[in-house]
């Protein structure tokens, strides 16, 4: 399905875009990044991402900051 369908659609019976999607993925990766021990490329192959590049980029864009970083800061806090 091209993105431009897929937002379209979303839009149309959610009042959202795929914004919507990225951002639940978001969620569960930040969980995935707190609540195990999984490494990067285990957690962006379990989302469906195709490298940790990839993976790294999109939760950069989402959290910001890198999934490690996101990691570490984590482990400090609690």
């Amino acid at each position: 399905m091209h993105v431009n369908h897929l937002n379209k659609t979303l839009k149309d019976n959610t009042g959202r875009t795929i914004d919507l999607i990225c951002g639940r993925l978001a969620q569960e990766a930040k969980a995935l990044l707190q609540q195990t021990d999984r490494t990067l490329w285990e957690i962006a192959d379990s989302l469906g991402f195709v490298d940790v590049a990839h993976f790294s980029h999109f939760f950069r864009r989402y959290a910001a900051v890198s999934p490690g970083a996101f990691r570490t800061l984590e482990a400090v806090l609690v």
